[in-house]
């Protein structure tokens, strides 16, 4: 008793699956990979498994909300593909490129919650955006530097208004939907 996949990669059913396929060229993988690009205000292709390992290694370094992005996103880019090729090999199920998306959008948007952004920008503000429901939360504190926290909200709506926060006892915080924030 096994499980025969005859070397063809599930998600495409075209071309021998490989790391370098499964992963770079394989059509669903780079539908996937490039609706992640283009969510970031990016637009590269990589033709191979090594070129988009080499690219990462060379250019995302630093803290930047971009770069924070980008490596969750490629962890779960990863993980989602290997676990649809796995759910289609072993229990026959079948997921299509925009709820594998949108499973890699709920996880950046868990894990960027309470993330410190280090400035606030258009580049910030589009990346909010684009990467689901969060909130924006603004400290204002008394010295006058400013603190932005991503929060994903689990709780009723927010609405806008000023509160004292309870971890910013000398400021202000300021709750408001993405979509009322930032220009």
């Amino acid at each position: 008793m096994g499980v025969s996949t005859y070397g063809l990669c599930v998600n495409c059913n075209s071309h021998q699956e490989t790391r370098n396929h499964l992963f770079s060229n394989c059509s669903m993988a780079a539908r996937l990979w490039n609706s992640i690009l283009n969510l970031n205000g990016m637009n590269q292709n990589f033709s191979t498994w090594e070129g988009m390992v080499s690219r990462a290694c060379l250019t995302w370094k630093g803290k930047s909300l971009l770069t924070t992005i980008l490596k969750i996103s490629w962890n779960a880019f990863i993980y989602y593909l290997w676990q649809e090729r796995n759910q289609r090999i072993f229990q026959a199920r079948f997921r299509d490129v925009v709820v594998i998306l949108k499973d890699i959008i709920d996880t950046v948007g868990i894990r960027l919650r309470d993330k410190v952004i280090n400035r606030l920008d258009n580049t910030n503000s589009n990346l909010s955006n684009a990467w689901g429901s969060a909130l924006i939360k603004l400290v204002i504190p008394h010295a006058g530097s400013v603190m932005i926290k991503m929060v994903i909200p689990y709780g009723p709506k927010a609405t806008l208004g000023w509160a004292s926060g309870p971890n910013e006892p000398s400021g202000k915080t300021l709750w408001t939907p993405r979509s009322l924030w930032l220009p």
